[in-house]
């Protein structure tokens, strides 16, 4: 996941815009949202928004520590309406990784060290196989048909 900026509320108040406010939520997970929506256009709401992410980003912050949201399903309105209901909530989150996500990162990490070294034994055999091709190849050099000579060739590992 990279080094990133250490997630807290003092650390995100830092960078916060005029007219936004930020409060930490379960999980240490930082919600930001806005003072107050009243005068704004949906434009305006946008427009703050992203305003807001590159001011997060410019402060140390990482693209994948943040995400925002304009609105959020209401469960208890879906549910008296036998549909999904969904109330306008423009919000940025600073959040911490799940754990799920470190756990993914990790293993890619360690397959790819793996692989690596797959490679890098898959071209040392290859060697090995031409180096004993060539040997097999050098001693053999001298019998021919003609000659009558037998080869034999001994290995303690057999191709």
């Amino acid at each position: 996941m990279g080094d990133t900026r250490d997630i807290n509320l003092d650390n995100v108040s830092e960078a916060l815009l005029e007219g936004m406010q930020a409060d930490e939520r379960q999980g240490g997970n930082i919600q930001l949202k806005f003072s107050t929506l009243k005068g704004k256009s949906a434009f305006d709401i946008c427009e703050a928004m992203l305003a807001q992410k590159t001011a997060l980003i410019e402060a140390g912050f990482t693209e994948d520590q943040i995400r925002g949201q304009l609105s959020f399903r209401n469960e208890k309105l879906s549910a008296a309406a036998g549909e999904a209901v969904w109330t306008p909530n423009p919000t940025i989150w600073v959040n911490h990784p799940r754990p799920q996500d470190v756990a993914v990162a990790e293993t890619k990490a360690e397959l790819a060290q793996v692989k690596a070294q797959l490679s890098s034994m898959e071209a040392n055999m290859a060697g090995v196989v031409q180096q004993a091709i060539a040997a097999a190849l050098a001693g053999a050099a001298g019998a021919t048909p003609t000659t009558g000579k037998v080869v034999e060739v001994e290995s303690e590992n057999p191709l």
